[in-house]
């Protein structure tokens, strides 16, 4: 493998996963969330959904491209490693879903009569979609296996 190659495609998984991101952000905020979130009281909607939005960067973005970045720098750095890098990658998702977690529990605002359905729904797909997105498809070529589900992706490339 070329190694320019080797550096650009993570570079291109981060992107890619920041821009679905970005997209899925938009297609929640615009269309999905404002007909089925009721703000408490005293709250406008658009409020709440900037709080969503900036709960959503700071707990599911930056950590979901973090773990991605990490994965993509060891890939890179220890391109011989053959030892448990599903394992390795597997503990990686688990921190970027862990982190959707803890944004429902603490970052999310809440809504009028508790949390509802769709809030955390959107951050959990947000969270472990991201992380996939960046690595499963993108990964170098010694590691570009160990991601779940990156079989069938790289089939068609």
């Amino acid at each position: 493998m070329n190694w320019s190659l080797r550096y650009l495609l993570p570079a291109i998984g981060l992107g890619a996963g920041v821009a679905a991101f970005l997209g899925l952000m938009t297609l929640e905020v615009v269309y999905a969330l404002p007909g089925h979130v009721v703000p408490p009281d005293g709250q406008d909607l658009s409020d709440w959904l900037d709080g969503f939005r900036a709960a959503e960067f700071t707990w599911v973005l930056y950590p979901a491209i973090g773990c991605a970045l990490v994965w993509d720098l060891l890939s890179v750095a220890l391109p011989s490693y053959r030892g448990d890098q599903r394992v390795l990658w597997l503990l990686l998702w688990i921190v970027s879903a862990a982190a959707a977690i803890l944004c429902i529990s603490f970052g999310t605002p809440r809504e009028q009569n508790g949390v509802g359905i769709w809030a955390p729904v959107f951050t959990i797909i947000n969270g472990v979609v991201i992380f996939w997105l960046a690595t499963a498809p993108f990964s170098t070529v010694t590691h570009k296996f160990a991601p779940f589900g990156s079989m069938a992706v790289r089939r068609i490339w």
